[in-house]
């Protein structure tokens, strides 16, 4: 099973992102270009982990303690860089969502898999150039028209534990636990809730 750590997106970004990849498709014909319905902000990638494993998983992501926080959507760029495009982003800030990210590294790497070797740089990936090419500079142009653009401001109250699936589409992304994050009156957090998932 082919499995990540992630929050979602607000329905009401969907529109933005897509009106944005719309603009700018033109210049960039060998981009393949994400759907906008299948984003997310991934916390950690877990990779191929063994069914029987996925419990474990669930019961130590449990252990996570964080608040609910906002989320800043601004600006655009390339990795590595835009003199070498090949992946196409907007950007994300947000402290808070980089401490969830470490916690869940943490929480993880209890269980045997790998640390994250690379700093945290949160992001959506609006497009990727086609196997070893570069996307066109007509984008890298293009794109400067959003590069200190405000889309959005919302706030993330959960995340999950998702399962990639191949398809004759394209990849497909079954969320099978849920962890909302959740204030008390003693104003700790804490996530706790599940999916009715099970792994039988």
């Amino acid at each position: 099973m082919r499995l990540f750590i992630a929050t979602d997106l607000p329905d009401s970004l969907i529109p933005t992102i897509a009106d944005v990849q719309h603009r700018l498709c033109s210049g960039a014909k060998s981009a393949r270009w994400v759907r906008p319905e299948s984003m997310h902000l991934t916390l950690k990638f877990l990779g191929e982990t063994a069914k029987d494993r996925v419990e474990t998983v669930d019961e130590q992501l449990r252990q996570v303690r964080a608040q609910p926080f906002k989320v800043k959507v601004s600006g655009v760029g390339f990795f590595p860089s835009a003199r070498v495009p090949r992946v196409f982003w907007m950007g994300i800030e947000s402290r808070a969502f980089r401490e969830l990210a470490e916690q869940v590294d943490k929480q993880t790497m209890k269980l045997g898999f790998p640390p994250e070797k690379r700093p945290f740089r949160p992001h959506l990936t609006l497009a990727r150039s086609r196997r070893e090419h570069r996307l066109e500079p007509a984008l890298v142009e293009e794109s400067s028209q959003f590069s200190g653009r405000e889309f959005a401001t919302f706030t993330t109250d959960r995340f999950g534990m998702y399962q990639s699936i191949q398809t004759p589409d394209g990849a497909a992304y079954e969320r099978m636990f849920e962890y909302p994050l959740v204030r008390n009156r003693l104003g700790r957090t804490t996530a706790e809730q599940r999916s009715d998932y099970r792994t039988q």
